[in-house]
């Protein structure tokens, strides 16, 4: 009997301090989120002028790098500045990016490409800064966009109380990452923004649940600035994973009737995390893009995705 007390009390220990600590966690975040709205509340945003931004993070990868640039080009009416922040790993990958930088065949883009040849986090606040419209959103490298997307119905969005993400739309039932089937929050007609539904981040499951993502999701960049200063990250995936943190921070999600945009995780080229993805080597994409190749759009752009991420077998023509 008397085991059987200590037990009962080793497990009630156990769960105080469970709770105390858990407890304790939530008026941490509670002080840092307060602590953030102060910030940016101090932050002159007078200086930033209505619009979009858009942040793309590469690596090793020049052909699926132009295949985003490319197919951003083609889906959007107006003309917006992109910073490309990409990193090398050996001379043949800096002779691929020189190669693309060369090309600049992009109407809708005004691109600023930046080597990132220091400490990442420096080289981001570095593109943050140097940032002049008050929204911005960030892109990976292996994003495609598969629609149409009409900036105009956005440009004035207040992204302080709006998340409004690319990748969702009501196609997406399925998480990719997961392999498994995802429950879509209720989706509601936006009556301010034509074509657009609300929903609530917190009613979904998988990627319906995660309002802070590098693939598309688009930010206020006060606020994006402000969590990038005093916080700690070392790479892209470590970065995603402080933005993550905040995804307490209440805002409604907004998104399209179809995604805009789809994650082509053919393949892998970061150490840090062990997503899922394909076996289409970079090294193999990199010796068809020095033969004058590219990926073709067309097998792609305008496709049917129940995921925010799809495999799709990639076919090459001459760029």
């Amino acid at each position: 009997m008397i085991s059987v007390k200590k037990k009962i009390k080793k497990i009630a220990l156990m769960l105080g301090i469970r709770l105390t600590s858990e407890r304790a966690y939530q008026e941490l975040k509670l002080q840092r989120n307060l602590a953030l709205k102060k910030i940016i509340q101090k932050t002159n945003q007078s200086g930033f002028d209505s619009g979009l931004t858009a942040v793309i993070f590469s690596k090793d990868r020049a052909m699926q790098l132009y295949l985003t640039l490319e197919s951003l080009n083609n889906s959007i009416n107006k003309k917006i500045v992109v910073f490309v922040l990409y990193k090398v790993s050996n001379v043949d990958h800096c002779k691929s990016y020189k190669n693309l930088i060369l090309l600049n065949k992009y109407a809708n883009l005004d691109v600023h490409f930046i080597n990132e040849r220091h400490e990442f986090k420096d080289s981001l606040i570095g593109v943050l800064e140097r940032i002049q419209t008050d929204k911005l959103f960030f892109l990976t490298d292996d994003d495609v966009f598969i629609r149409k997307w009409d900036i105009d119905e956005v440009w004035d969005l207040d992204a302080f109380e709006n998340i409004l993400s690319l990748r969702h739309g009501l196609n997406i039932v399925y998480s990719y990452n997961e392999n498994s089937k995802i429950n879509q929050p209720e989706i509601i007609p936006q009556e301010h923004y034509k074509n657009i539904y609300r929903f609530n981040w917190l009613d979904g499951t998988g990627e319906w649940a995660d309002p802070m993502s590098v693939d598309g999701h688009i930010y206020s960049t006060v606020e994006i600035l402000s969590i990038s200063l005093i916080s700690n990250f070392r790479a892209p995936n470590t970065y995603e994973s402080v933005l993550k943190t905040y995804s307490d921070i209440n805002k409604d999600g907004f998104c399209y009737p179809r995604s805009i945009i789809v994650n082509l995780p053919i393949n892998l080229v970061q150490g840090e995390v062990k997503n899922k993805s394909g076996n289409i080597s970079s090294e193999y994409l990199l010796n068809q893009w020095m033969k004058g190749m590219k990926i073709d759009l067309t097998g792609i752009y305008q496709s049917s995705n129940m995921s925010t991420h799809k495999e799709y077998d990639v076919t090459f023509i001459s760029r």
